[in-house]
């Protein structure tokens, strides 16, 4: 993906008109391509695409101070602290569909020693997984509960940290 610098220098000189796309090409090390996609106009705009994600992924509190609905809390609705609270219970749900893409056979074929081989190891890195999922939920819980108890301010902060 472009910089967004070289795409308004791109358009800049083809704005001059003085020197041929292929020039531009070379002067500024892309293809001939992307800067005839840029000349026609048909180059998607990344930058806004990207603003607008992060746009719907987090809401941006606005207008006077109400209690959340949720949590009680006097904030700026949409209340950021449930919106994080929301997205952390999606990861156990997340982690737990990796983890049976994961747990699904190969679905080749072996030879019948090299597959009763194949099962056997199989077998061992389900239990190790199992085992180790035992003390991730533990964990999981854990946090869960710690973020549940936070308040919106105490929450906001250790977002802050992690960044």
């Amino acid at each position: 993906m472009l910089d967004p610098e070289t795409v308004t220098e791109i358009e800049r000189l083809l704005a001059e008109d003085q020197l041929s796309q292929r020039a531009i090409a070379r002067q500024l090390g892309v293809s001939r391509n992307t800067v005839g996609t840029i000349a026609a106009g048909r180059r998607p705009d990344y930058e806004a695409m990207r603003r607008s994600r992060q746009e719907r992924e987090t809401p941006t509190p606005s207008g006077p101070l109400r209690r959340c609905p949720e949590c009680g809390a006097r904030v700026q609705l949409p209340c950021v602290a449930c919106h994080v609270r929301g997205r952390a219970s999606d990861v156990p749900r997340l982690l737990q569909h990796a983890r049976r893409l994961l747990d699904e056979p190969l679905g080749v074929n072996l030879k019948p020693q090299h597959q009763r081989r194949y099962e056997e190891i199989r077998a061992r890195k389900q239990q190790e997984e199992a085992q180790r999922t035992r003390h991730e939920t533990q964990r999981e819980r854990a946090a869960r509960r710690s973020l549940v108890r936070m308040k919106p301010h105490e929450l906001l902060a250790a977002l802050a940290l992690d960044e």
